[in-house]
């Protein structure tokens, strides 16, 4: 799955990226392992980067794209845990407020 997720995200496709990440388990996926597969996808693009294979372009890229995944398919608990600690910093210009 790393791979095409890679791919996914080198082409920024991102549509293709969030199928790919959560595969046939749009209900029941764990958000730990969504975690541990960015990381990995990310690690394997910036070794990319490092050896002239990746753009620069693609690397920032692949991390807007993996960050708007991760933050949409956070659980709601933390996304209101965040979005307090957020606020409570910058009360003046909170990102999300339900």
């Amino acid at each position: 799955m790393c791979d095409q997720f890679v791919e996914a995200l080198l082409r920024v496709d991102e549509q293709a990226a969030l199928q790919i990440l959560l595969g046939d388990h749009r209900e029941d996926y764990s958000f730990e392992e969504i975690v541990a597969t960015i990381t990995s996808s990310l690690e394997l693009i910036g070794k990319g980067f490092e050896e002239g294979t990746v753009a620069l372009s693609q690397v920032y890229m692949s991390g807007r794209i993996c960050e708007k995944l991760a933050e949409g398919l956070k659980p709601q608990q933390q996304k209101n845990m965040f979005c307090l600690l957020y606020t409570s910093d910058a009360p003046d210009d909170p990102p999300c407020l339900d």
